[in-house]
C-alpha cells in the first residue's frame, strides 16, 4: 500500500508518526520507566524531511509520462499613462470647461503691460484663437453644439500643447541672439505614438508605451512554426529558474539586460503529443507539462545570430495581439496569466 502513495502525501503520514512517536516517548517519561527503553527516534538530531530510503529501500519512483519543460514570460512594463476612455476623456473635458467658467477671468493687463515685448508675444499667440470671453455681449453664450470642438484654450492634445507652449514659434524680431538660442533649445514634449508605432515595428521596444508587451519567439524545427514563449525543456538536475534563464541566453543571447521575478512559476500547461509523436529513449513521454516563469527586462534585444535554440524570428507585442498569433489551446492556458494594461 504504502508503494502506492504520492511524494506529499508520503511526507504527511512519516510527519504523523513522529510526532506519534514524540508522544510515547514524552508519556514514557512521566510514568515510572520499569525497563530502559531505547527510543525510536533520535530527537537530538536536526530535522530532516524523510524520503523514501528511510523507510521503504528498494522503492522507485514510477516513471513519468511527461516531459517537463520551462517557459519564460518576459516582459517590458508600460512606460506611460494609459489611455483615457472616452467617459474619462469627456468627464475631464467637462471639469475644463466648468473651472474656466467659475473662476474670475484673466486680467491680461496686470500680467502683460500694454506696449511692452512681452504682451506683443502674448497676442500673437492668441491671434486667430477660439477663447470664451467673458466680457462680450454673448459671454452666456458658450454651450457647445453637437459635433462641435473645444475651443483652442481648452483643447489639451498633443499639438496644442506644443503650439502654445513651448514650441519655440514665438520668436520674435526683437529678440536678441541669446534669446533665440534659449528658445530654439526648449525641448518638445514627445508624443505617445513613437516611430515604431507608426511603421508598426514588432521588433522594437519602443512601441505602444502605455502598454505590457511579451516577447514572443518561432521556432524553424517546431511544427506550423507557431509563435510561443521562449521554452525548454528542463534537464538533468537544472531547476525551473536555471531551465528559464538558459533559454534567454541560448536563443536571445546575452545582449538582454533582464530580471527574473521569483523561483515559481505563475502558470502551467500540459498537452498529449501527436499520436506516433512520442519523444524520449524508449518513447516514454507521451506527453509534456510546462511551467511559465516571468521575467521582467530593463534594456537590449534579442540576438538571433548563431543562437542555440534554432529560434528565427521574435516579436515584442501585447495581450490582445498575442491572441491573435499563438494557437487556441496556448492561448486559453496563457491568458490569465498577462495582464491587460
Amino acid at each position: 500500500m504504502m508503494e502506492s502513495l504520492c511524494r506529499r502525501c508520503f511526507t504527511r503520514i512519516a510527519s504523523q508518526s513522529r510526532r506519534s512517536f514524540a508522544s510515547v516517548a514524552t508519556s514514557s517519561a512521566a510514568a515510572p520507566a520499569e525497563s530502559p527503553v531505547e527510543p525510536l527516534i533520535d530527537f537530538e538530531a536536526p530535522e530532516e524531511a524523510p524520503s523514501y530510503d528511510d523507510f521503504l529501500p528498494d522503492y522507485k519512483r514510477p516513471a513519468s509520462s511527461f516531459q517537463l519543460a520551462a517557459s519564460t514570460v518576459i516582459s517590458r512594463a508600460p512606460m506611460l499613462t494609459r489611455e483615457l476612455t472616452p467617459f474619462e476623456t469627456e468627464f475631464y473635458f467637462y471639469q475644463r470647461r466648468l473651472d474656466k467658467r467659475l473662476v474670475k477671468p484673466f486680467v491680461r493687463n496686470f500680467y502683460f503691460k500694454p506696449g511692452t515685448l512681452a504682451y506683443d508675444e502674448w497676442r500673437s499667440k492668441r491671434v486667430g484663437m477660439k477663447v470664451y470671453n467673458p466680457y462680450g455681449g454673448e459671454h452666456w453664450k458658450d454651450e457647445l453644439r453637437y459635433g462641435d470642438g473645444p475651443q483652442d484654450d481648452e483643447n489639451m492634445d498633443y499639438d496644442s500643447l506644443v503650439k502654445y507652449t513651448v514650441s519655440g514659434e514665438d520668436i520674435s524680431a526683437s529678440d536678441t541672439e541669446e534669446e533665440i538660442a534659449a528658445k530654439k533649445l526648449m525641448t518638445k514634449p514627445l508624443p505617445r505614438e513613437t516611430e515604431a508605432d507608426l511603421k508598426n515595428d514588432t521588433r522594437s521596444l519602443n512601441r505602444k508605451l502605455a502598454r505590457t508587451l511579451y516577447l514572443l519567439v518561432k521556432r524553424g524545427d517546431r511544427e506550423n512554426n507557431t509563435w510561443k514563449f521562449p521554452q525548454a525543456n528542463i534537464e538533468g538536475r537544472e531547476n525551473l529558474k536555471q531551465a528559464a534563464e538558459g533559454i534567454l541566453t541560448k536563443g536571445c543571447g546575452n545582449d538582454m539586460n533582464y530580471w527574473m521575478v521569483g523561483n515559481v512559476p505563475i502558470g502551467y500547461y500540459d498537452y498529449q503529443l501527436p499520436d506516433g509523436k512520442a519523444k524520449g529513449e524508449n518513447g516514454q513521454w507521451t506527453g509534456k507539462k510546462v511551467f511559465f516563469m516571468k521575467a521582467r527586462i530593463f534594456a537590449g534585444r534579442p540576438k538571433l545570430l548563431g543562437n542555440k535554440a534554432n529560434i528565427t524570428d521574435y516579436q515584442w507585442l501585447t495581450k490582445e495581439e498575442i491572441e491573435g498569433v499563438v494557437e487556441k489551446d496556448y492561448w486559453k492556458a496563457i491568458r490569465r496569466m498577462l495582464v491587460t494594461r
